[in-house]
């Protein structure tokens, strides 16, 4: 599936001979139309063509722009810029706008050489196709950088066609882009064609996404999804970092492989990347295959990174003949799963310091492989840091060493995989209701979270100057009119978060008499309709069921204190002038206080229950009466007091 199109020689031989530097033009090509005359261009795939020999020849920076249309090169040779000291850019109108493209059996779509500094961008590029033979390219990009660029399979491709390398490098950069291709077939997304290249922010998706046949490639920020017939990333090459990328593979075959067959050794350096398998038997993750009889050796080197959802996590290929093959293993989360096949040779698994094996705790275990907050694998990557040139980001931008627990020691360190966890916390401050000037305005800052639910500290400061601390505080603006609350909150690690809310102040609210007071109650309150229901009872007992004891029910012209005191009436006899339980004289009834029962009345009807049991006894069998009064929250007592009889029957 590899073949040289244009060798670096070739390619300088193509830049010599330009003409003397000229000022810098913009060509366009219609339907773009904001260039001068005569640098316009017809609507066409010779339009195109034709744009961009005038800016070769003018030898200088010069720009060709692309309108919204679909262009057809006009040979099977594709559009081509191979100039070396004449960097133009050629900019699209935007992925799926503008599209190049070739016609059937073309070599390529588009062969842009020049230096560094010439820029491919903001464009759709169709991978042509062949039915038989023949493999052919969508962009080949020699010492320039293709920005913003996704790469696609024409659309009237057949299901059975030949591809190569959809974008092939050689000394090029690939910046902020995609390649979608089938994932079954013959197709890679990205190959090398010589040494020195950029892959940096984009996703690719082939049944082989990453083919590095050439040195010294630095690949970081991918989102690489393979086919289930060959490997995601498959390296021939030495110098090779894949950093702060998602690897998914499904399927039997590796994720990551090295190989020496092409006569040359194999090393790929794996750092922070998340790889994740689908669970196929017989699957593995990583590959060092040294299986050819040259000497040529074949190692990978994993740190920060999480392996999982794989038979076997590593494995090495050896034969006779053939040179080290090694895998190498630090600070990473996998299985200790690992295997050799064939024999001779040389070269071991080395698993070094801070391994784990523990479930990553993915958001999703199949789309997301974000962390979630508790993962094993936060804060607990190489505490040297970072690899010298590795971005200081992660996968989606966010700063890479933060630490993510809020720990007592709050030491810095990474997190395995593509993504570190957000320990940012998220601040919300909003205003409580509404505000007046010269009141006293309500703030909330309680929408704020920190992502372990440690506690926040909360500082304010208002467009007038005045601060505040604390997640609901109060704070008086002098005048009228828009302001506005700026809050902080600042997590346990010295992680902060800042919002503004923005609110209008209105006007002081005019000044008003207090209220009068309310007229001293002196209206007594008046108790009526006193009853015992039954008014003859047997006193509830030790081991009695409730349906002993009485109920005194009573009527209420307001609400009330209400004392009810129940008295005992007792026959006796006048002896001296004093009524006496025993003698002889005339009859006259003994009365004593028992107990008072109090109860909180309300307005209108209310019921109080009596037992029949005072201080744990059972009064004694006779009469007795019930004497009412009440005194309302102002101190107003019944100027009559209301009275029953009840009788305690033996019980």
């Amino acid at each position: 599936m590899r073949r040289t199109a244009l060798s670096l020689g070739a390619f300088a031989a193509a830049a010599l001979a330009l003409p003397a530097t000229a000022a810098a033009t913009d060509y366009c090509v219609l339907p773009a139309s904001s260039c001068t005359a005569p640098h316009t261009y017809p609507a066409t795939g010779a339009g195109v063509q034709s744009a961009l020999d005038a800016a070769g020849a003018a030898n200088d920076s010069d720009k060709v722009f692309l309108g919204a249309a679909r262009y057809t090169s006009p040979t099977t040779s594709g559009f081509a810029y191979v100039h070396l000291s004449a960097p133009v850019e050629l900019i699209g109108a935007g992925t799926g706008a503008t599209t190049l493209a070739a016609p059937q059996t073309s070599i390529q779509s588009l062969n842009f050489s020049s230096t560094a500094s010439a820029i491919v961008r903001d464009m759709t590029i169709d991978l042509p196709y062949k039915t038989s033979g023949g493999f052919p390219t969508a962009l080949r990009v020699l010492g320039a950088t293709a920005r913003n660029v996704a790469v696609v399979t024409d659309p009237t491709a057949p299901a059975n066609t030949y591809g190569a390398n959809a974008v092939e490098l050689a000394g090029g950069t690939f910046l902020d882009g995609s390649v979608t291709l089938p994932t079954v077939g013959s197709f890679a997304a990205i190959g090398t064609n010589g040494p020195g290249n950029t892959v940096r922010n984009s996703t690719l998706t082939a049944k082989l996404p990453v083919n590095i046949n050439a040195d010294n490639a630095t690949l970081s920020g991918l989102r690489i999804t393979a086919g289930p017939t060959d490997d995601a990333v498959a390296i021939r090459a030495v110098g090779v970092t894949l950093a702060d990328s998602t690897i998914f593979q499904p399927g039997p075959p590796p994720a990551v492989a090295t190989y020496t067959g092409n006569g040359v050794d194999a090393a790929i350096t794996l750092d922070h990347d998340t790889i994740v398998g689908d669970d196929a038997p017989g699957s593995s993750g990583l590959y060092a295959g040294a299986t050819a009889p040259n000497g040529k050796s074949a190692s990978i080197t994993m740190r920060n990174s999480i392996l999982t959802r794989v038979t076997t996590a590593l494995v090495r290929g050896v034969a006779v003949g053939g040179g080290a093959s090694n895998i190498t293993t630090s600070y990473s989360d996998y299985p200790p799963t690992s295997a050799t096949f064939g024999s001779g040779g040389s070269g071991a698994v080395s698993e070094g310091a801070g391994n784990i094996n523990s479930n990553p705790a993915f958001v999703n275990a199949s789309a997301d492989f974000r962390l979630t907050a508790g993962s094993p694998a936060i804060d607990v990557g190489d505490p040297t840091g970072l690899l010298g040139g590795e971005p200081n980001v992660d996968l989606l931008g966010l700063p890479r060493i933060v630490n993510g627990t809020g720990n007592a020691g709050c030491v810095l360190r990474s997190d395995m995989g593509a993504f570190e966890f957000p320990a940012k916390p998220t601040a919300h401050a909003a205003l409580v209701g509404t505000a007046t000037a010269e009141a006293p305005a309500s703030f909330t800052g309680a929408g704020s979270t920190e992502p372990y639910a440690k506690p926040l500290t909360f500082a304010w400061a208002f467009d007038d100057g005045g601060a505040a601390t604390g997640a609901t505080p109060q704070h008086v603006f002098a005048t009228a009119g828009p302001h506005a609350a700026t809050l902080t909150v600042t997590g346990p690690c010295g992680h902060a978060d800042t919002t503004v809310a923005s609110f209008a102040v209105g006007p002081k609210s005019p000044t008003t008499a207090p209220p009068p007071p309310p007229a001293a109650d002196k209206t007594p309150p008046v108790i009526s309709h006193l009853v015992g229901s039954p008014s003859r009872f047997k006193a509830v007992g030790a081991k009695t069921a409730a349906k002993r004891g009485t109920v005194l029910r009573f009527s209420l012209t307001e609400a009330a204190t209400v004392k009810l005191a129940i008295v005992r009436e007792v026959k006796g006899h006048k002896v001296g002038g004093k009524c006496r339980s025993r003698g002889h004289g005339p009859r006259c009834t003994i009365t004593k206080t028992v107990t008072t029962l109090a109860a909180a009345g309300a307005r209108g009807a209310n019921a109080v229950a009596f037992t029949g049991r005072v201080r744990g006894r059972a009064l004694p069998a006779g009469t007795y009466r019930v004497v009412a009064t009440a005194t309302d929250a102002s101190g107003n007592r019944t100027t009559h007091s209301v009275k029953t009889r009840i009788a305690v029957l033996r019980g």
